[in-house]
């Protein structure tokens, strides 16, 4: 059975862990650290790199928060230096997003024909001070794309499948170094044609958080943000009346299910010695729309 045996921090670890763990403080070397089965990595994206190439080179299972990598080319180099290694995208496991990609792989609802998705709202002041690690670029990895967006786009990678979406045009809004406002066009190359992606994701203007997905048929509705939403599907047909679908039961209604459901999975692969598919598994497709989107910024 497997447990938390060690927890590890560059300052003195301050969470109330049960008193069988072991703290241990992190200063320049990094062979203090144990030998473990897996770990969980969760420092700001921006300072991982020295943490995975130790991890790899000992052949210690990673898995990582989201966001897994601040660029492409980052990205692409640590998958260079392990293949036990993952990325918490667990917003994939929603019941809501499991359910859209039966449909879409199913066809039941003709072909997809255009999709929006928004995403945000005015935030006003946080409690976070000027040390946070979320207040500077080169840590945080960049603004709300990467601390909200890649969720999204990490949803979109599961959806339409890895390699499938590419970056049309975008217009990005900064305060401070950090982005706060994204505006952009994407393509989704389908068997028969190719589908155009809008997405808008803002931290300064109102939008409504949304996804709809236009099929021949229907409109499929929901918020991906909330794991409780459940889709809506509107006909075309106007005389036909709207329908909400039940939850799926094998995936997340609620935001801890999907921690569990992706914990689980990397257990389970660890257990089971599986071959971890690296690129689907970290989203590299989540990291170089963010990447596109930034070097395509009009």
């Amino acid at each position: 059975e497997g447990r938390i045996k060690y927890a590890a921090d560059s300052q003195e670890p301050h969470f109330r862990y049960p008193l069988d763990i072991r703290k241990i403080r992190i200063k320049d070397d990094l062979s203090v650290l144990p030998d473990c089965d897996i770990v969980l990595l969760t420092v700001p994206v921006g300072a991982r790199k020295r943490y995975i190439e130790e991890f790899a080179r000992r052949g210690i299972m990673i898995f990582t928060e989201k966001p897994f990598a601040i660029d492409t080319r980052t990205h692409t180099r640590f998958l260079e230096l392990t293949k036990n290694i993952s990325c918490n995208y667990m917003r994939t496991a929603y019941s809501s997003i499991r359910q859209l990609k039966k449909i879409y792989d199913s066809g039941m609802l003709g072909e997809l024909k255009e999709v929006n998705v928004t995403e945000g709202g005015i935030v006003k002041k946080t409690s976070k001070g000027k040390e946070h690690y979320q207040t500077k670029a080169d840590l945080s990895g960049g603004g709300i794309l990467m601390e909200s967006g890649c969720h999204t786009l990490s949803q979109l990678s599961s959806l339409f499948g890895e390699g499938n979406i590419t970056v049309h045009q975008a217009a990005v809004a900064y305060q401070n170094e950090l982005d706060v406002d994204v505006d952009t066009d994407m393509i989704v190359r389908q068997k028969r044609n190719r589908v155009n992606v809008r997405y808008r994701l803002s931290f300064i203007k109102p939008l409504q958080t949304l996804s709809i997905y236009t099929f021949e048929k229907a409109k499929v509705e929901f918020n991906h943000v909330d794991a409780q939403s459940q889709l809506r599907l509107i006909p075309q047909d106007t005389k036909k009346q709207s329908l909400t679908l039940n939850y799926d039961k094998k995936w997340a209604a609620t935001f801890y299910q999907a921690f569990y459901l992706k914990w689980k999975k990397e257990l389970n692969d660890l257990k089971q010695q599986n071959h971890i598919k690296t690129e689907e598994e970290t989203s590299l497709q989540t990291t170089k729309i963010i990447t596109d989107i930034y070097n395509t910024t009009i």
